[in-house]
């Protein structure tokens, strides 16, 4: 069924490859996939980019634009990072997904759209709900059909395989001869936690790939770091737990705006700063 899906997880647990993949496997898939970050776009533009604008609409406007809805026509529609709405742009997404229609900016007439809308964000959105920072109208109207994303560091059996896709994919890529990871390379890769998933697994790969010269990626051609002996994984976990702990106080406590700056999931902060304090290393 084309029900609207909101997909969760972390950042870079690969949820717009989950996206495509919905799409990839619909009655769409010979249609346009078009995936927008919402919370890139500036609110005063939110309107007009999501459904576009008439000529002469604002100033500067100078001729007729087509929206993300408009332009994904009958195929799949992506809005990623829409936990970082405002609310009042959740209720014009809100009023769309209800009645399937919408009107350009500097218009009265209403467009219908049929596009397939997969939705996806970071955050706790029931959380959200509950601190008034999400709509709970357009939550209930977007949670029915939703899949959970779990990190890298709990899907260790499936590291394998995304290495190896992603040797093939690079390898393809840049021209190179690498077929596959060597076991202590693969064994190093299992040990790591990866507090950035899946897109921090396909950056290693893919400089791996580019550095290896044999047929298999060696344990030297990944980061040091996780080469790291015990006690060098130790004090390069106190290094970041003293750089978290200067950034929050450098942003006054506000987790949320000390994860944009870290370049962290809110939620992946969250779990490192509860991993601290269980250390002892915080208070």
């Amino acid at each position: 069924a084309d029900v609207p899906v909101l997909l969760l997880g972390e950042t870079g647990t690969g949820k717009e490859v989950i996206a495509q993949l919905i799409h990839a496997l619909s009655k769409r898939s010979d249609r346009r996939f078009l995936a927008a970050n919402v919370a890139a776009i500036p609110p005063t533009l939110f309107e007009s980019e999501l459904f576009g604008h008439a000529r002469g609409a604002f100033t500067g406007a100078m001729q007729d634009r087509t929206g993300f809805f408009e332009h994904a026509g009958e195929g799949t529609l992506f809005l990623d990072e829409i936990g970082e709405l405002g609310i009042e742009q959740q209720a014009k997404l809100l009023r769309v997904l209800q009645g399937r229609s919408y009107c350009r900016v500097g218009e009265t007439e209403e467009r219908q759209t049929t596009a397939r809308i997969v939705m996806a964000t970071n955050k706790d959105l029931r959380a959200e709900v509950a601190r008034g920072r999400f709509r709970e109208d357009l939550f209930y109207r977007i949670s029915n059909y939703c899949v959970t994303l779990p990190p890298l560091r709990e899907r260790g059996n499936d590291i394998e395989l995304l290495a190896t896709y992603f040797v093939r994919k690079y390898a393809s890529q840049f021209g190179r001869s690498v077929q596959s990871v060597a076991p202590e390379a693969l064994e190093l890769l299992r040990k790591h936690s990866f507090p950035g998933n899946v897109r921090e697994l396909e950056g290693m790969i893919s400089a791996a790939v580019l550095l290896e010269e044999s047929p298999l990626i060696e344990p030297g051609s990944l980061p040091d770091a996780l080469r790291a002996t015990p006690q060098d994984a130790t004090q390069l976990e106190r290094t970041r737990c003293e750089t978290i702990q200067k950034v929050l106080a450098e942003c006054g406590g506000n987790q949320t705006e000390a994860a944009k700056k870290l370049g962290l999931a809110r939620q992946t902060l969250n779990r490192l700063l509860k991993e601290y304090r269980d250390r002892g290393w915080t208070r």
